[in-house]
């Protein structure tokens, strides 16, 4: 069940919803735009599974904060496209827009060094899963 769009973007759209199977469960749903990208999205699900079943150096923390993958297949609506449905987690859910009005002159420096620190942990992580980006 849809609750709301939270994002749209030229390949998908994201959805909030409810994963009636799992007693309500929170989750995003990621639908394509067009179903020739569906490689693509089998792609990141591969992926995300791979990553959830690594035991790399760190895994256990890492593996807590990627998407958790739930269920795939297609959506029929107004014609049948390729969506994957992952975990909800509840926090940090802002737009791009909505910090470019909290900070109109800019991210203050120390955020950008903490963020950014938060992405390369994330990277090494992921390559030492044996991926490269």
């Amino acid at each position: 069940m849809l609750e709301g769009r939270l994002a749209l973007g030229d390949a998908s759209v994201v959805y909030r919803g409810r994963w009636v199977n799992r007693l309500g469960q929170a989750v995003v749903i990621k639908v394509l735009a067009a179903a020739a990208d569906a490689d693509l999205m089998r792609r990141e699900w591969d992926v995300l599974n791979q990553l959830q079943a690594s035991e790399a150096p760190g895994a256990a923390h890492f593996r807590s904060r990627l998407p958790r993958p739930v269920a795939t297949g297609l959506v029929t609506s107004d014609r049948a496209r390729p969506a994957s449905v992952f975990g909800w987690k509840s926090g940090f859910v802002h737009t791009l827009t909505q910090v470019g009005e909290a900070y109109p002159t800019g991210v203050p420096g120390p955020a950008m060094v903490w963020l950014l620190k938060r992405l390369l942990e994330l990277l090494g992580f992921v390559h030492r899963a044996d991926f490269v980006h």
